[in-house]
């Protein structure tokens, strides 16, 4: 399956570069604008257009001068919440329902745009987030609690400011509501890999297969 998708990559190459410059323009007028209402118009068609091609591009790379020191009140936060989210799986219950991912299981982003979390428990629930592998959330923590709102859905945001990039899964759970769960968010760049690397990558994995399928014969040579 993985193989012979490949010359298909191949093919639609150049409608993959139309749409890598769509989201290059897209990103720059997201940067740039300040009325807020604009700016989460431009990040929806941003997030649209990224993923299809998010598979294609380069990984992001790290921002240079990019600090965050936490004050002393954020570090005892940061400490509060830790303890609550590593005690959590002790004290959850089916009796208080159970947490359901509401926003996409993979998603890719940019440094600086914003990825949209969100995960359905019953209204007033506290739901507990963790970025494994850097990145923020709204409280300038790698760690955030958030209660479900009246819909039953408890929502954040997670943003790299240049300190994560690859692939850097988010944790959620509940310290009363049953169960738990990931986001996989890939930083990219909007920057296209190199197609050829895809025919190395279609020779290495049907030269692999092979080889797992001689050592098979090998080890059963009577069922073949």
């Amino acid at each position: 399956g993985e193989v012979q998708s490949f010359p298909d990559v191949i093919e639609k190459w150049p409608t993959y570069q139309q749409q890598v410059q769509e989201a290059s323009e897209l990103h720059s007028a997201y940067l740039k604008q300040s009325d807020a209402y604009s700016k989460m118009q431009l990040h929806d068609q941003l997030m649209r257009v990224l993923q299809p091609v998010g598979f294609i591009l380069r990984s992001g790379s790290y921002q240079e001068g990019y600090k965050n020191i936490l004050s002393k009140e954020q570090v005892e936060e940061l400490e509060r919440l830790s303890g609550r989210f590593n005690a959590a799986a002790d004290s959850a219950s089916r009796e208080h329902g159970e947490l359901e991912l509401v926003s996409p299981s993979h998603v890719y982003t940019l440094t600086h745009v914003p990825v949209e979390l969100a995960v359905r428990a019953t209204p007033g629930t506290e739901v507990l987030f963790q970025a494994e592998a850097g990145g923020l959330f709204p409280n300038k923590l790698s760690l955030i609690a958030v209660t479900a709102d009246e819909s039953g859905v408890a929502r954040t945001t997670w943003v790299t400011e240049g300190d994560a990039i690859n692939t850097c899964p988010v944790s959620f759970q509940s310290p009363s509501a049953w169960g738990r769960g990931s986001i996989e968010i890939e930083v990219v760049s909007l920057v296209l890999i190199d197609p050829q690397s895809l025919v190395f990558a279609a020779q290495h994995a049907e030269g692999e297969a092979e080889r797992l399928r001689h050592i098979e014969r090998v080890r059963h040579p009577l069922s073949q």
